[in-house]
């Protein structure tokens, strides 16, 4: 008879083969960690200078504190800052006490949060800034670009020294040059020119980004906040006021200012600030009694040694007087054509009585950027508005005014 063969019989060699093997991958794997272990150690220990361990390709911020502080980094460690050749990303508030200086190499400068270098930014051959939307770059000192350098540029670049630029064929911007500040000179090609039409300059900073101006000139030693927004905004008859901070330093307390004119400003209330924070707060407040007409509201904000900076300006139309229906305003702006303009517009609206009218527009930050009076009467009534001035380009807010009664405001575009 022919016996019946056994499975296990057949398998257990098999077993032992394969355990065999098992354990051989086993020691080879941990002998080559070791052995990389051990190299590593060497690499890093043994004659290799500080800017080179501490570079790495991607070096990304993790806390707002200051750029030598391992601690604000992915890896643990501060990038160098000479001879740069990692790509950073600045995700949130860094600063950087002394100069910066990328070397010859592909690599990014991403500013997403806010970096403060408080010194020279030096940018080498191939390599490139991009300041995303929201995002802050401040250089106390000289930005110098050596070559074939490229600036993305959607948030606000502010350079408290010179633009040296060594090769102006080599140079390219993309993005928004809206809220790039030169306070010292552009320098091209060794010579000095004017920054304008790349640039703003300072009275322009001044009067859009107060803190960093304040910053730049020395009459403040820290930026205090980094402000995300402040926005007013009419309500049910009220006027909300939201604002947030991305980061506080020494800060003690906001006023809230309100004006008629956009000019002199008086305090309605003073909110209490967190001291110190690194995450976003946001704060609100209601006034509850606005004025008839436009109003115009600002933020001060005061840090403990009583130094104290302002926020850009909102001015809000308070259409509380309506006429016996409660539906329209008692003064109606019917329409604006072409809209947008590059010249010029022709605006109808409706009086509801004899007397001075006053139009108006108002650009981005609620400044009066037009004003012009003169006689209406009950009814139709039309305006042709001229730019003689050459506005900028951009968003505004147009609204005709008679006896402190205001129109809804409408948005003009001057492209």
């Amino acid at each position: 008879m022919q016996s019946k063969r056994s499975l296990r019989t057949k398998q257990t060699p098999q077993l032992k083969q394969s355990q065999k093997m098992t354990l051989l991958y086993i020691a080879t794997g941990v002998y080559l960690a070791l052995l990389v272990g051990v190299g590593l150690f060497f690499y890093l220990n043994t004659g290799i200078n500080d800017d080179i361990k501490a570079a790495g390709s991607n070096d990304y911020s993790v806390q707002s504190s200051f750029w030598n502080n391992g601690s604000t980094w992915n890896l643990g460690v501060a990038p160098p800052t000479a001879n740069l050749t990692a790509n950073i990303q600045i995700y949130r508030y860094v600063t950087r006490v002394g100069n910066i200086q990328y070397g010859n190499s592909n690599r990014t400068l991403t500013i997403t949060d806010t970096l403060v270098v408080e010194g020279d930014l030096t940018m080498g051959n191939n390599s490139s800034i991009v300041v995303n939307p929201g995002g802050v770059l401040v250089v106390t000192g000289n930005l110098t670009l050596v070559n074939n350098f490229t600036l993305t540029n959607d948030g606000v670049f502010a350079i408290g020294g010179n633009a040296i630029v060594n090769n102006p064929n080599a140079l390219t911007m993309n993005g928004s040059s809206s809220d790039l500040y030169v306070l010292g000179q552009a320098i091209v090609g060794g010579t000095p020119i004017d920054a304008n039409p790349y640039a703003k300059d300072e009275d322009d900073l001044q009067n859009e980004y107060p803190p960093i101006y304040q910053y730049l000139n020395g009459s403040i030693s820290t930026l205090p906040i980094t402000l995300a927004y402040f926005r007013a905004a009419l309500h049910h008859h009220q006027v909300e006021i939201r604002w947030a901070t991305e980061m506080e330093k020494q800060n003690d307390f906001f006023s809230i200012e309100r004006s008629t004119d956009g000019q002199q400003f008086q305090e309605i209330a003073k909110i209490r600030g967190k001291g110190h924070s690194q995450k976003l707060v946001q704060y609100h407040y209601t006034d509850t009694v606005p004025m008839d007409g436009i109003s115009y509201y600002r933020l001060k904000q005061t840090d403990f040694n009583r130094k104290y900076t302002y926020s850009p300006i909102q001015s809000v139309v308070n259409q509380s007087v309506t006429t016996e229906n409660d539906l329209e305003p008692a003064v109606i702006l019917h329409s604006v054509a072409p809209n947008s303009f590059s010249e010029g517009f022709f605006t109808s609206f409706s009086l509801p009585a004899d007397g001075p009218v006053e139009i108006r527009l108002l650009n981005f930050h609620g400044e009066v950027a037009f004003s012009k009076t003169q006689e209406g009467h009950t009814g139709r009534n039309y305006f042709e508005f001229y730019d003689e001035k050459g506005l900028p380009k951009g968003l505004y807010m147009l609204t005709i005014q008679q006896n402190n009664i205001s129109s809804k405001a409408t948005r003009v575009i001057k492209k």
